[in-house]
This record gives C-alpha cells, structure tokens and sequence, in this order.
C-alpha cells in the first residue's frame, strides 16, 4: 500500500494522535532488550506474598480478593526470598530453557546490593549465582542491570555502575569473566555482525565518553568524547558508526567511522553545525535552525554515503519541528512538521535523491504538539 493511499493514512491517524510528546526528531533508538520489570512495596515479593495476578470478574468481593490466580498446568511459582523491590527478567530465547532474573535496590546507592539468579527449566526452580560477580576484591558486586546480545542467546553482559565493573558471560552464566572499567558502564549495545564488539555510553558523566571493546570487554578504546547519541550502520562488508558529537557551540558535529574512531583515516565529517540529528534505516536526518528566519529550522535529509539536501515543503508556514514518522521499504518518506503551536502537518516525499529533496501535503491539522 502506498503512502497516499486514503485507507493507510486513516490508518495512521490513531497512530498519529499518539505523537503529542514529540518534540523534534527520535534521535538514538537504544538496542531492543526484551525483558520484564517489576517493581513493588516492601513485602510484595518476599515469602508468603501472593499478590501475583488479580482475579478478573466484577463482583466487589473478588475485587478485594489478592490471592495469586496460577493456572499449574501452564505456570509456577518460586520463592525467592529477597526483599529487593526490583526485579529484571529475562528468558534467554528460542531454544533455551534458560531465565536470568537480578533483584536489586530501586536506587543504586553505597550501600545497595543486588542478588543474580538463573533457572535451568524455564523458571520452575532458581539458584541464586550472585557470588559468581565479584569485584577484584573479592566482595560481591552491586548489578543494575544485564544486557543481552540480540542473536547469541547465551551472551549477557551484566553491568555494577557503582564500583565500574562488567562482568561478562558467553554461555548462559555457567562462566562469568569480571574486567574494571575506568568509566561508568550505563549503557550499553552490541554490533550484530561481530560478536566481540559492544560500545558502552556513559550517557550521565559530563563528558559523556563513547567506549568501544572488541574483545568481549577485556579491553577498551576510547571512541569519543561529548557524544549525544550513536547509530548504527550494519553494511554487507562492514559495520559504520555515526556519532552526533556537542561541541563547544551547542551544535552537533555528525562524524562517522569504519575503524569505531581507531583510524583517523577511516573518519568522515558527515554533517556540521545540526541542533539535531536522526538516523531511520538508510537515511541520515539534520535540523539546523535557520539564521535568517529566527525560530525557523531547516531539514536535510541525506541516503548514507551521499550528499545532504535541504528537504523543501509546499507551505509558506513556519517549519518550527520534524518528526521522521516511516521510511518505507522502497525509500518514500514521513515526516511530521510542526508550523507552531498546535498546527502540525503530515507530508510524505515525492523526490528523494542527492540533488532535490521534495515533499507534497497528505495529511493536514493532525494531532501533534510540543
């Protein structure tokens, strides 16, 4: 179905209604991590505590009724006996019989601690394994939080921000290797197509470094400072990274690498002087404001590895905000335009390529505010 056709437009309007929170391009998509949290009062998960499911019926008296409604053909349950008010799950995946869960603190502090466990059988039983994560000292670390990798089941990288430490598993926890970090590991996302490399983004500290591992986190190098946010580029030969770098102007520089900032040979200005800066599947997006319409803003647009060009739209309306709603399979464009206050547009592309840049009207007044 093509971007103008009536029925899909009707189709996004309650798509659409939901964009009011947006303000400017995405920016950085983090990785997806599928996992579940729950996070409870004291007693909610300690022994004894049966508040797992709310019987679902409209008699009053059933609604004041918290026994756990469990069905045990299909389902189990296990006591932990951990007092922590959060927990993070997560199967391990398609043929795996493996669940990690981390129960930790709401707030990680000097004195917070954490419990790992894993179940071999689907979450039936767990055991708790969080003396495998200690620091180099030998008391047990404090984890926040693991991460996954999105292909390789068996592969997790569990991170403790408090004492900088990673503690690094390749099959399933039976072996957990611990490396110190000179830097707080918060973020943190994998490249796909090489398995030993993963970037950690210490997204709070004030210069926001940029690390890149190559070797499953035994070493680092360093890929920048003052990163805003990093994409992704998986080609057929190669991994590309685009990183929007703050520089002392407040405008973002977009640089891109091969090497991951190793090679200064292998590094490319992208773009120069953006307020902000998007990448959407092979397209790269800039705004930049405009100096001769002051709160105007212009909007680039750019395939990878070609030129940017300045996107021109059919109104005379101040261009205050862009949002990059799709990019379709066949490269045709969404995009969002706010012209002021609660009047925003849907236009979609007719003419993209490294020379003109043009969208047309589909669809006015939609639901969009800042």
């Amino acid at each position: 179905m093509k971007p103008r056709d009536p029925l899909w437009l009707l189709g996004l309007v309650p798509f659409l209604s939901c964009l009011s929170v947006v303000d400017g391009l995405g920016g950085q998509v983090d990785q997806e991590q599928i996992f579940s949290v729950l996070q409870g009062e004291v007693g909610d998960f300690s022994e004894g505590s049966s508040r797992v499911k709310r019987a679902d019926t409209d008699s009053d008296k059933a609604d004041e009724d918290t026994t756990a409604v469990i069905d045990d053909k299909i389902s189990s349950v296990f006591h932990l006996n951990n007092s922590h008010l959060h927990l993070m799950v997560h199967w391990a995946g398609k043929g795996s019989s493996i669940v990690f869960c981390l129960a930790r603190d709401q707030e990680i502090g000097e004195n917070s601690t954490s419990n790992v466990y894993i179940s071999k059988d689907y979450g039936t039983t767990f055991l708790d394994v969080s003396n495998r994560f200690k620091l180099e000292n030998k008391q047990l670390a404090t984890i926040n939080k693991f991460f996954h990798h999105p292909i390789n089941n068996c592969y997790y990288v569990f991170t403790d921000i408090l004492h900088k430490h990673i503690f690094v598993t390749l099959d399933c926890g039976e072996t957990v290797t611990t490396y110190p970090t000179l830097f707080s590991p918060r973020h943190l996302e994998f490249d796909t197509k090489f398995d030993g490399r993963f970037l950690i983004h210490d997204r709070e500290s004030e210069k926001m470094e940029l690390y890149v591992t190559k070797n499953f986190g035994e070493t680092f190098s360093h890929a920048g400072d003052f990163i805003k946010a990093f994409f992704w580029d998986h080609r057929e030969e190669e991994t590309v990274l685009y990183v929007s770098r703050m520089e002392p102007s407040h405008k973002l520089n977009i640089l891109s690498s091969s090497s991951f900032f190793e090679r200064q040979i292998d590094t490319r200005v992208v773009f120069t002087g953006a307020a902000e800066f998007e990448k959407k599947e092979d397209f790269l997006f800039a705004v930049t404001d405009n100096d001769k319409k002051p709160g105007d803003k212009k909007f680039y647009v750019a395939k990878t590895n070609q030129r940017f060009v300045e996107a021109k739209f059919p109104v005379s309306l101040e261009l205050v905000n862009f949002h990059v709603v799709d990019v379709s399979s066949d490269g045709e464009l969404m995009v969002i335009v706010n012209h002021g206050g609660n009047q925003s547009n849907l236009y979609t592309s007719d003419k993209v390529n490294e020379y003109e840049v043009e969208f047309s009207l589909s669809l006015p007044r939609i639901m969009y505010y800042n």
